[in-house]
């Protein structure tokens, strides 16, 4: 209980982040990732209505006040993306004519330019993590894969968590892998043996925080060795999509039960109290990049994002 009055004493008292628009975006144009990191939304055109066949790749990114079309052409759409070091992955899936599901690849910027790296024979992927030296992973329903050659070949991993109803995620910090769902995985050598890290649903990971409950009040835990140390909680009545951690803090991405806004938690005292942010004119978790730069996409096609408070603002 106090716990929780700490965190609703802090909502009303902490410094807010002030909203900017950063450019409008064609109104053909459907996000399914945003990278504010990057400084790139993935998706595709053709309208929100439009079959997956129809679908074609489209993506902005966002140099000082301008935005500008990126990444290859052609037919698709974006499911996931991550930048490391010098390279940015993102995962564009296509639709089979005979209506069995969808073929993926991987395609790479580097210096501006586009690489396509490669098929991923995967039947479902939905996250993507990027290590050092051409490491990299991504996660589906049932399935996990590795590449070790900068996605040109990929190899499937007996480490994926069992289907379920929590959409799984990946982790990736020094090495050590995470892989969120049912229950938190762990792999400390590239993915050839997993472990339990916690045995219950997470919701969201990204290698350093986790958040957990399906119940009640979500959990907010720091990883820790072989331990999660739990911090703060949010308030019942949300459900935890996605979280991003960034050197000004951590951030979770929530629905509001039984409705289909959006809130953004911030907390910029590790993970112990969190300020909220309702987005307003957007309900899909996919129009939301996390990190120290917020970004969203409202219906309007507008990009939005916050400028972090100043120290001691």
């Amino acid at each position: 209980m106090s716990l929780l009055l700490t965190l609703w004493a802090c909502l009303g008292g902490a410094p807010r982040e002030q909203t900017v628009t950063l450019g409008a975006l064609p109104q053909d144009f459907t996000p399914t990732v945003v990278d504010p990191d990057a400084g790139v939304v993935f998706g595709f055109g053709g309208g929100p209505f439009v079959g997956v066949t129809a679908r074609t790749l489209a993506a902005w990114r966002l140099t000082g006040e301008t935005l500008a079309a990126t990444g290859p052409a052609g037919e698709g759409w974006y499911v996931a993306a991550e930048g490391h070091g010098a390279e940015l992955w993102a995962i564009v899936a296509t639709a089979r004519e005979d209506k069995t599901g969808s073929d993926y690849r991987l395609v790479v910027e580097r210096g501006g330019l586009w690489e396509e790296r490669g098929p991923i024979p995967a039947t479902s992927l939905t996250a993507l993590t990027v290590g050092d030296g051409g490491e990299g992973y991504a996660v589906g329903v049932g399935q996990l894969w590795r590449t070790t050659d900068g996605g040109r070949t990929w190899t499937k991993l007996s480490g994926a968590p069992m289907p379920g109803q929590v959409a799984e995620q990946l982790g990736l910090v020094d090495g050590r892998l995470l892989v969120s769902g049912a229950r938190l995985m762990r792999s400390d050598d590239h993915g050839e043996a997993f472990r339990v890290q916690h045995d219950e649903a997470v919701l969201a990971t990204d290698g350093v925080w986790v958040v957990t409950g399906q119940r009640g009040a979500a959990r907010v835990g720091q990883l820790s060795g072989d331990a999660v140390t739990w911090r703060g909680s949010l308030p019942e009545g949300l459900r935890p999509a996605a979280i991003g951690t960034s050197p000004g803090g951590v951030r979770v991405l929530a629905n509001k039960e039984g409705t289909s806004g959006l809130v953004v938690f911030t907390s910029r005292d590790g993970g112990n109290t969190f300020t909220d942010r309702r987005l307003s004119g957007v309900s899909d978790p996919a129009w939301v990049g996390l990190g120290e730069a917020l970004w969203w996409v409202d219906v309007e096609r507008k990009l939005r994002g916050v400028v972090p408070p100043k120290a001691g603002g």
